[in-house]
């Protein structure tokens, strides 16, 4: 639910730059840790290398965008290239969500479904 929150909440940010930071937070929500490894989590979702691979390149621009924003407090992109990121990024979280809802529907806890130990 954090996670959706999160990701709900970028929709009504006016500024891109905290849409970026809005985002980046959900995916973190979802993966539980400060840094999710854009490969191993492409590859939930896809077995099409190209797919793996897109989404691996969409999530590492979103993180990078977002470190310049948090710890520079700007983006080295205009605003229209932050919102092509921004929607491509929108994109693949709802595809996360939707597979972390299938995989919920087959009776797996969250541990299962992302691999990781319980602490």
């Amino acid at each position: 639910r954090t996670a959706l929150k999160w990701f709900n909440n970028s929709y009504e940010e006016v500024k891109v730059e905290n849409k970026v930071l809005e985002l980046d937070i959900a995916f973190q929500s979802m993966f539980k840790c400060d840094r999710y490894d854009h490969l191993i989590k492409s590859k939930l979702i896809s077995v099409d290398l190209y797919e793996i691979e897109r989404i691996y390149k969409e999530l590492f621009n979103l993180k990078r965008q977002r470190n310049l924003i948090a710890h520079q407090g700007l983006s080295s992109l205009k605003p229209d290239k932050l919102e092509s990121i921004i929607a491509n990024a929108e994109e693949i979280f709802r595809k996360y969500y939707k597979w972390f809802l299938e995989q919920i529907d087959k009776g797996k806890d969250y541990y299962e479904i992302i691999g990781k130990h319980r602490r």
